[in-house]
């Protein structure tokens, strides 16, 4: 007997070379895909890896400002296309902006001034919650939208912005009541998309009741069971 496999998506949190991919898991649990990833792969174990799915990717007109919006492990996607445009030969100007709790919680901090420093039309604005005695920060307390527009062209700029769902929805919903066109804020939920948990969530599956699956591309029908998983 296999067991069920176990699907995960983690967001490419470099920008790739020939031979490699980075991804940045934090570990949740201990009886997760992020748990297994921590304790139990290794180097030299072989992993099965799907196509990329994602569609929050940087595409951004040349010479249009950036505003690159991450709070806690929702940096990840961010750090390619930071690095990316830090690479650019261009008069772009980019703002690189993270929230946390405090430095302590503060991911990929020396990363950020490292790749900011490879061009200076990178600002990096850090917005600390909750900061401790010794902190340096830009912002102390809740970043929303009024606190970002004193640092950024609002109307001027596109937004790439990826953390907790609340964060993005009152960040959207300020940048345009700002100026903002809606068409140049681009959100990423940072969240485990679970095929099993999607499942979990209708009234006859809970139930431990079959039903039918129709796959619209093929036309198939076919009838699932509890204990298909």
């Amino acid at each position: 007997d296999h067991p069920m496999p176990r699907r995960r998506s983690y967001s490419i949190s470099g920008v790739p070379d020939t031979r490699s991919l980075r991804i940045s898991v934090r570990r949740v649990g201990n009886e997760g895909v992020s748990a297994l990833l921590h304790d139990t792969v290794a180097v030299g174990d072989e992993v099965w890896v799907g196509p990329p799915a994602g569609q929050f990717v940087l595409d951004s007109a040349p010479l249009r400002p950036v505003v690159l919006v991450s709070a806690g492990v929702g940096i990840t996607p961010l750090l390619p296309m930071v690095e990316q445009l830090a690479q650019e030969v261009s008069a772009r100007d980019v703002w690189f902006v993270h929230v946390a709790r405090d430095a302590r919680h503060h991911v990929f901090a020396e990363e950020a001034k490292r790749i900011a420093a490879a061009n200076p039309r990178i600002r990096l604005l850090t917005a600390y919650s909750r900061p401790q005695t010794g902190d340096s920060c830009h912002h102390r307390g809740r970043l929303d939208a009024e606190a970002l527009a004193a640092h950024v062209p609002v109307a001027e700029a596109d937004f790439y912005i990826c953390g907790p769902g609340a964060f993005m929805d009152s960040l959207n919903r300020g940048l345009i009541e700002r100026g903002a066109a809606p068409e140049s804020i681009r959100i990423e939920a940072f969240e485990q998309k679970q095929i099993g948990a999607a499942f979990a969530s209708t009234g006859a599956l809970t139930k431990g009741a079959s039903c039918s699956v129709i796959f619209a591309r093929s036309d198939k029908n076919v009838t699932w069971q509890p204990e298909s998983g």
